[in-house]
């Protein structure tokens, strides 16, 4: 088996439902890929996704509810690919998803891949009229209502003209892939990381000081479908996380930068800035090859 894809879900079938749809088209041999569905104890159903043919295998993990980080941790102990594949069950992938991430790997060992995950905003059809659309009909119309988000066209293009030792920020599993042999490395998501935010970033953050590098790919596309949250609990949970994120490495400089990054207190120039002229002068020549710039010509950034 060459890849497992992991996707952890909570209370959203119908969103699942459309997101498997989008695996029966990829470009992928089906017989060397198996989805991992890892339901982090939802409230509702999920039947009606069991009664459904693929034509790749699936698997249904039914867990407690621990959180994201102990759900894709659930997950990848019981994969059986070369190459973990993460993405959430709320975003449909291109044909070209899965070839794009193995690719890469074959090209590297300790890589980090990171693809681009666009958005697709007010969908125009109902979830019922999207779960009755065949596979290729609704990706056509998903791929027609999508647009570049904010994060992937302006910061995460940025960042990689940054030295390696930013890269680990935009490690967000929404499409993101990893060897399967790496979590014996480096271990998995740290499950103290409760609600909603940063286990993702943290473990980024981890693979970078393990000597990983970050490839991102902006061919290696997906689909995100927007829709309502509860922001005031996400901030709540972004808040905790990030305390204990700085305070699980004694709050380094670099951790301080990224967490007024994070919060908008210091914008990108800044943190560039602060980084390069603080952190990187002994290392101020390790590059990638393929993203190497003259330092004295950088442009200002957002």
């Amino acid at each position: 088996m060459k890849i497992s894809i992991i996707i952890p879900t909570y209370n959203k079938p119908d969103y699942l439902t459309l997101t498997l749809k989008s695996f029966c088209l990829m470009d992928f041999d089906p017989n060397e890929f198996e989805v991992i569905v890892c339901n982090d104890g939802s409230e509702c159903s999920y039947d009606s996704i069991g009664k459904i043919s693929y034509p790749y295998s699936l698997r249904i993990l039914m867990l407690q509810h621990k959180g994201r980080a102990a759900a894709r941790n659930a997950a990848i102990q019981a994969a059986r690919g070369e190459v973990i594949v993460f993405n959430d069950d709320d975003t449909l992938a291109a044909p070209e998803f899965l070839s794009g991430h193995w690719t890469r790997h074959l090209l590297c060992e300790r890589v980090v891949v990171l693809g681009e995950r666009r958005q697709v905003y007010g969908a125009g059809r109902t979830m019922h009229e999207m779960m009755h659309m065949a596979s290729a009909e609704l990706l056509s119309w998903t791929v027609q209502r999508s647009r570049q988000s904010l994060f992937t066209s302006q910061i995460t293009r940025k960042i990689f003209q940054f030295p390696i030792s930013r890269h680990w920020i935009c490690s967000l599993t929404g499409n993101m892939s990893l060897k399967a042999a790496t979590f014996s490395e480096i271990g998995g998501f740290d499950e103290a990381f409760a609600g909603w935010g940063l286990e993702d970033i943290e473990l980024g953050y981890r693979l970078y000081q393990g000597g990983f590098f970050f490839y991102y790919d902006p061919d290696i596309i997906n689909y995100h479908l927007e829709h309502l949250r509860n922001k005031s609990e996400m901030f709540r949970d972004t808040y905790k996380n990030m305390e204990y994120f700085l305070s699980k490495y004694g709050y380094p400089k670099d951790l301080e930068y990224f967490r007024k990054l994070y919060y908008g207190h210091m914008s990108l120039k800044e943190y560039d800035h602060c980084t390069f002229q603080e952190m990187d002068r002994e290392t101020e020549d390790s590059y990638y090859p393929l993203f190497r710039i003259n330092t004295s010509q950088r442009k200002d950034t957002i």
